[in-house]
């Protein structure tokens, strides 16, 4: 049987089960972003055209293999994730065993001395401004999230006002529909912080917020910026843009959600925010 003949679910599961047995004490170590990046090289080493990937928030991403992460209940890391034999593709793994074998002293590395970012890999040109701003505005989001008092608040209004006009420039790859989505967030983030810089509601009040609002755009609002679908690489890529698109439309009534419950909680502690696009229904 070719390689190329045989299915996503069981290359991954194939793949996760050759490396409990090549990384036994230390599979606790590869956490869900490196077994992504693993499972990607080991199909690009073993020229696997099964799961087509496009560059996303921490690299190259497969949300067919993403699926089976999700069916496999992958948690935390590869520690707890046990697959039954009769899953495995055993001639598969055995031609996988060396490929595994080579890349384990990267993927059981402190994941402390690396960046769990696409610009430590190499990066098409047309997007390496666009992930240096997105990181930017990571790092300002998460100074906001730890702001200590009023004079901390202002300085980072003022440095995340600045960061979100420059980031303007490296979204050209965006499309409207997409790029809506990161401004509502940008437009509650910013009338926050404007009626808090005017106002006299403590920063100890709303810090809490700040760090919703930070969560939020790391794991939800930067989804919709990522050049995922001009970057997507293999066969079969309609099923993976069907399935990336699925992915944006559950986050879009998370992020609103969460929008509006900021927005409220807001209002309730004292900031009377001007009405934004999300109160109008215009979004």
């Amino acid at each position: 049987m070719s390689i190329n003949e045989i299915s996503p679910e069981t290359f991954v599961k194939t793949v996760i089960g050759t490396v409990h047995k090549n990384y036994p004490a230390h599979r606790k170590q590869v956490y869900s972003w490196h077994a992504m990046k693993l499972v990607l090289d080991v199909a690009h080493v073993m020229a696997y055209d099964g799961l087509p990937s496009g560059l996303y928030l921490y690299g190259r991403h497969s949300f067919g293999a993403s699926s089976v992460f999700n069916q496999v209940r992958y948690e935390k890391s590869l520690q707890s994730v046990k697959i039954p034999k009769s899953e495995i593709d055993a001639p598969l793994a055995l031609a996988l065993g060396p490929v595994i074998a080579r890349f384990k002293d990267y993927f059981i590395a402190d994941a402390r001395n690396r960046i769990p970012y696409p610009y430590s890999d190499t990066l098409p040109k047309k997007y390496q401004n666009f992930y240096a701003a997105h990181t930017e505005f990571l790092v300002v989001l998460k100074q906001l999230s730890e702001v200590k008092g009023k004079k901390d608040l202002i300085t980072c209004s003022d440095s995340i006002t600045e960061t979100i006009t420059q980031f303007e420039f490296s979204l050209l790859h965006v499309d409207e529909g997409r790029l809506q989505t990161y401004y509502d967030f940008t437009a509650v983030l910013e009338n926050i912080l404007a009626a808090a810089k005017n106002g006299d509601v403590s920063v100890a009040a709303l810090k809490p917020l700040f760090e919703v609002l930070y969560v939020l755009y790391k794991d939800s609002v930067a989804a919709f910026l990522m050049p995922f679908p001009d970057t997507l690489e293999g066969k079969n890529k309609d099923r993976e843009l069907y399935l990336y698109r699925q992915n944006l439309t559950a986050l879009t009534e998370t992020i609103h959600h969460t929008l509006h419950t900021v927005e409220s909680k807001a209002n309730m502690l004292g900031l009377h925010l001007t009405p934004g696009p999300l109160d109008s229904g215009l979004s």
